[in-house]
């Protein structure tokens, strides 16, 4: 039986970009660690509200808590993906239904304000052009 994760719904994107950047080493690792986890599908996801899996190992959690900016990304990436808060989704099922829903047109609409979007905008696109 795999173990479930639990992630809010914009963290997919960033699994998705993820290449080894982050706020601090700590959250970094953690979020390399549920990467990895997610994309040799060893886990089922948990789709929450507020805090996941990823945030446990974030500097900036505290603050995220009191804005309503995160909140906007998972209403935003719930909107582009028919998902629901609650369920249970397969890791490699979600993230490949994830990857043919969200386009750069609506990536961009949804990360725009965030500190590391230059860095996945590249990545995104990188991976669009090489047809991963």
């Amino acid at each position: 039986m795999k173990d479930t994760i639990r992630l809010r719904p914009h963290h997919l994107i960033c699994i998705i970009n993820f290449d080894n950047m982050g706020y601090n080493a700590e959250f970094t690792e953690n979020l390399r660690r549920v990467k990895e986890d997610v994309e040799e599908n060893r886990v089922i996801i948990k789709l929450v509200q507020g805090q996941d899996d990823v945030c446990k190992k974030c500097p900036l959690k505290m603050e995220c808590s009191k804005s309503g900016y995160t909140r906007e990304l998972d209403r935003k990436v719930i909107i582009a993906t028919d998902l629901d808060y609650g369920k249970v989704y397969d890791a490699k099922k979600l993230m490949d239904m994830v990857r043919k829903k969200i386009s750069w047109n609506i990536m961009n609409m949804i990360c725009e304000n965030c500190a590391f979007y230059y860095k996945c905008k590249q990545i995104f696109l990188s991976k669009r052009t090489r047809g991963a």
